[in-house]
């Protein structure tokens, strides 16, 4: 069992496993998120769906921001600005920073929710509140796995979308069976599933050694970094989510719950590419400055594209006979939604590999530029919307995204390598292991 043991090991240190568990991670992750959707969406009436779909864009935005200021810069930083100090840099952010963005989100939801409740809209009110309570164990869970990524530690994010996926899907599973699952216990579920996939990951991670000092312009350099992937996420988010909120001021909630299946649909795709251009920041970050990025963007934008056309074009195929067997019998997806989805969805994954060469340099600004587009684009179509309803919001998107791809590949060659300050001793060419820039400590 003991020689067993040592290949074992290895293969999960194997740079060849890393898009493998990378993948693995998110779908555990992505999939057990879709489960959850659709046990709620068969467990509600479409109203409540639509509005735990509404609420769901309260935690987006927290994991917009969330991502902006401390994941992405993160990924960045810990191969180049702070390999030496990598240790000490990453708990600085998971016992500093997070647990200080987690208690304000949950003031910040609470207070949204209070205000919806004297509104007049309880349901929304409540489903709000709960994403608030949620949101801090979620986005903690979310920071570890991507600790674990920038340590080569991939074994450590399974895990955690492991423990995550069980814990959840278990309770789920028993509740629905019960038949008492609620919009409001479905999301309070991820929040108990999400505390249980840090606590015993977190055990794991290497402590610093208590004479490595966290970097000391730690502040100055997210908040430079931040100051233009909030405002391009902050964008990204009215794209993605602004459609959801528009949907129900013409049409009602159940309208929302609609779209929101033709989404879902989809997620898991987003989800994978999610992952995958984890992988690719990594790569990205750890080349010489002479390598041509450019290039190697390209390479992506059409290995993106040629997975997305495929799952697309199976979700076209199969989605609008499978949506009422899946979702319910009052959920119906027309021809032309999936048609439609498919077709901006793989604008947007083709769109991600240049967009992630931007951020590896250090260029987010250019990323806001593209997202500003988007969306005078799809403002510009809100009478479609208007008229349309689910069909016209589809058509938006995908002309907005068919504008952004090639404002985004015209951005990436435009734009100049800057030469990165490194810390001592930090090597470009390798991302930092687990092993050499983070041993575990016994103190």
């Amino acid at each position: 069992m003991a020689a067993l043991s040592v290949p074992f090991g290895r293969l999960f240190k194997d740079r060849r496993m890393a898009p493998i568990l990378a993948v693995t991670d998110q779908s555990l992750y992505a999939l057990s998120n879709l489960i959850i959707q659709i046990i709620v969406a068969r467990s509600v009436s479409p109203e409540e769906f639509g509005a735990y779909s509404v609420g769901t864009t309260f935690f987006v935005v927290a994991a917009t921001i969330h991502q902006a200021c401390i994941i992405e810069p993160m990924f960045v930083f810990s191969t180049q600005r702070y390999a030496v100090s990598m240790a000490a840099y990453h708990k600085r952010l998971r016992r500093g920073w997070s647990v200080i963005f987690g208690a304000t989100v949950l003031v910040i939801g609470v207070g949204i929710a209070a205000t919806l409740w004297s509104l007049g809209s309880p349901l929304l009110a409540k489903c709000v509140a709960a994403f608030a309570v949620v949101s801090p164990f979620a986005l903690y869970m979310w920071l570890l796995r991507r600790m674990a990524f920038a340590l080569g530690r991939f074994e450590l994010a399974v895990l955690a979308g492991a423990i995550y996926s069980s814990t959840l899907l278990g309770m789920a599973g028993a509740f629905w069976y019960a038949g008492h699952l609620s919009a409001v216990l479905g999301i309070c579920l991820t929040g108990v599933a999400a505390g249980l996939a840090s606590i015993s990951i977190g055990l794991l991670f290497p402590r610093s050694p208590v004479s490595t000092p966290p970097p000391h312009d730690m502040m100055r350099q997210h908040l430079r970094y931040g100051r233009w992937a909030v405002g391009s996420e902050a964008v990204n988010w009215l794209i993605n989510n602004g459609p959801i909120l528009a949907l129900p001021i013409w049409f009602g909630l159940s309208a929302a719950a609609q779209l929101r299946v033709v989404y879902l649909f989809f997620m898991p795709l987003l989800q994978i590419v999610a992952a995958l251009t984890v992988l690719l920041l990594r790569h990205f970050t750890s080349l010489p400055p002479s390598t041509g990025y450019r290039a190697t963007a390209m390479k992506y934008v059409w290995l993106l594209f040629a997975g997305a056309a495929l799952y697309s074009a199976n979700a076209i195929a199969f989605g609008v006979a499978l949506a009422p067997k899946i979702f319910g019998p009052q959920y119906i997806v027309e021809v032309p939604w999936m048609i439609l989805g498919g077709a901006f969805v793989s604008l947007c994954v083709m769109t991600q590999g240049f967009f992630t060469a931007l951020r590896a340099r250090e260029q987010s600004n250019r990323v806001l530029i593209t997202y500003l587009v988007i969306l005078g684009v799809m403002a510009a179509m809100l009478p479609l919307v208007a008229k349309l309803g689910v069909t016209g919001i589809l058509a938006a998107q995908t002309i907005a995204w068919g504008f952004a791809l090639p404002l985004a590949g015209v951005l990436v060659f435009r734009v100049s390598t800057p030469s990165l300050p490194l810390a001592p001793g930090a090597n470009r060419s390798v991302a930092v292991d687990s092993e050499s820039a983070a041993k575990p400590s016994r103190t």
